[in-house]
C-alpha cells in the first residue's frame, strides 16, 4: 500500500522524563506491566531503535556497583512489595534492561497500527537503508555521563557525545524516514519519527508515589552520586539494534523474536 504524505514527517516529540530535578513524583500506570506475570491489556507492539543493549560490563558494572546507593535515597517502604502483583515505588531497572533510545516509530503503549506486519516491515526497511548508507557511522562511538537527575517520573543517566555520532544516527534515520513516507505515508500509518532531544538512559520509575518526601530524596541522591561520573568513565557503544517492545521500557529478552535488524561495529 502506498499514498502520498499530505504533510511533512518532521520529527514529533517524545514524552520523555526531562523537566529537571524534582520534589513529588508520579506513579507510572504502564510500570506493572514489566512484571513476568503481569496480564497485558492488549499486545504490545512498540518499535524503537534503541543502542548500547544489551549493555556491556563497562555500562552495567558501575550502575550495579551504585545501585545499593541509589536505593538509599528512598526508605525501606518505598523498596518493599506492598502486594504480590505490584512492584517496589522506587523500582530501579535491572542492569539488563539500561539502553540508550535513539529513536521511537511508535511507542508500546500506543494503539497497535492497524497494518501491523506491513508498519514493522516499512520500519524494518527504513533501518536497513539507513545501515547501508556510506555515511552511517561504521566504528563504535563514546559516551560518558554529563549528569543524573530524578525527575517528576523518572531517574535517568544524561550523557554527552562528543564526536557526534548519535545526532549522526538520529538525522540518517530521520532523513530515511523521510525518504519512506513520502512514498508509504498509509503504511506509516502517518505517523511522525519521535526523536528525543537528549541523549539519556532511564534507570528509575515509580510504581506508587513514594512517601519518602521528595526533599529528602533529592539530598540524598546529591550523596549518592558523588563519583559516579568517574565510576562510568567513557563508554564505547558498538551496537543499534530496532526492536520490538512486547513489554514496557526495553524488559525484553534479547532474541529473534524482539530484534528486528542490527548494526554492530
Amino acid at each position: 500500500m502506498t499514498g502520498t504524505a499530505t504533510t511533512p514527517a518532521t520529527t514529533a516529540k517524545l514524552n520523555t522524563p526531562t523537566g529537571g530535578s524534582s520534589i513529588s513524583f508520579e506513579a507510572d500506570k504502564w510500570l506493572k506491566l514489566v512484571l513476568p506475570d503481569a496480564e497485558q491489556p492488549c499486545k504490545l507492539h512498540g518499535i524503537v531503535l534503541i543502542a548500547n543493549w544489551p549493555s556491556k560490563e563497562a555500562f552495567t558494572a558501575p550502575y550495579e556497583n551504585f545501585l545499593p546507593r541509589l536505593k538509599s535515597c528512598f526508605d525501606a517502604q518505598d523498596l518493599e512489595v506492598i502486594d504480590e502483583d505490584e512492584i517496589p515505588a522506587a523500582y530501579f531497572y535491572p542492569p539488563g534492561t539500561l539502553h540508550i533510545t535513539i529513536a521511537t516509530f511508535i511507542p508500546f503503549h500506543e494503539p497497535i497500527v492497524p497494518n501491523k506486519e506491513e508498519y514493522t516491515s516499512a520500519c524494518v526497511d527504513i533501518m536497513k537503508k539507513a545501515f547501508a548508507r556510506e555515511d552511517w557511522p561504521r566504528k563504535s562511538f563514546q559516551v560518558e555521563l554529563d549528569s543524573v537527575q530524578i525527575g517528576s517520573r523518572a531517574g535517568i543517566f544524561l550523557w554527552k557525545n562528543e564526536d557526534g555520532m548519535v545526532a549522526k544516527m538520529r538525522q540518517i534515520v530521520q532523513e530515511e524516514y523521510n525518504a519512506s513516507f513520502e512514498k508509504n505515508s498509509n503504511v506509516l500509518n502517518d505517523r511522525k519519527l519521535i526523536v528525543p532531544g537528549i541523549i539519556h538512559s532511564t534507570f528509575l520509575r515509580f510504581g506508587r508515589v513514594p512517601v519518602t518526601d521528595g526533599m529528602v530524596v533529592q539530598e540524598r541522591f546529591k550523596e549518592a552520586v558523588k563519583g559516579l561520573a568517574e565510576s562510568f568513565g567513557k563508554m564505547e557503544v558498538h551496537c543499534t539494534r530496532l526492536v520490538i517492545e512486547r513489554s514496557p521500557y526495553m524488559h525484553i529478552p534479547f532474541n529473534d523474536q524482539h530484534v528486528l535488524t542490527s548494526f554492530e561495529s
